[in-house]
Formats: structure tokens, sequence, C-alpha cells
């Protein structure tokens, strides 16, 4: 499993982060280190880091600048019901610390 010193982060409006979308297939399989995710909107195919190479680095940090993206960011902060739906939700290094 790789160790990344550093790895930056956007957030999407619903929630999702790096190409981990809803309803992602192997989010979790830490056989891979990479999966194939499927752009809602257009059906495009993306490559992504699975979230066991994500939390295995020693920081994450977000970096959220839309002001759309306010709410999203409000649910996660206040651990809001729907915080546990979110895919930024497993975004939990193991060993590192996690930057908003």
């Amino acid at each position: 499993m790789p160790v990344f010193d550093w790895i930056l982060l956007g957030i999407g409006e619903n929630g999702h982060t790096t190409s981990i979308f809803p309803d992602s297939p192997n989010l979790e399989d830490e056989s891979s280190l990479c999966a194939v995710a499927t752009y809602p909107p257009s059906c495009q195919k993306r490559i992504t880091l699975n979230l066991p190479v994500l939390n295995n680095a020693n920081r994450i940090s977000f970096l959220v600048s839309d002001k759309a993206k306010a709410q999203i960011v409000a649910v996660i902060f206040l651990h809001q019901p729907e915080y546990r739906s979110l895919l930024t939700a497993g975004v939990q290094p193991r060993h590192g610390e996690l930057a908003w």
C-alpha cells in the first residue's frame, strides 16, 4: 500500500471526492489501489484511488472554495444525519491528519 505524504482533495456538490461517486463499487477494496468509476451526469469513465489508499496518507487536506458547496461542508462539520452517507465521510487518515 503506498503512503503519500500529502493528498490535496476537493469536494463535489453531492459530497463526492476524487472520482468516488455515490453508488461507486469497490471503494474499500484493499486488493487494488484504484478503481474505475462512472461520472453520473455524463456516464464518463474515470480512474480513482480507493479509500484505503487515500486513508493511508500522512496528511489529507480538502480545499473547498465554491460557495455552492457550503451546505455540504456544514453537513460534514456539524455531523448532521446525512453525514455518514457522504463519500467524504470515508476519508479518515489512519495515521495522519485531516485538514479543511
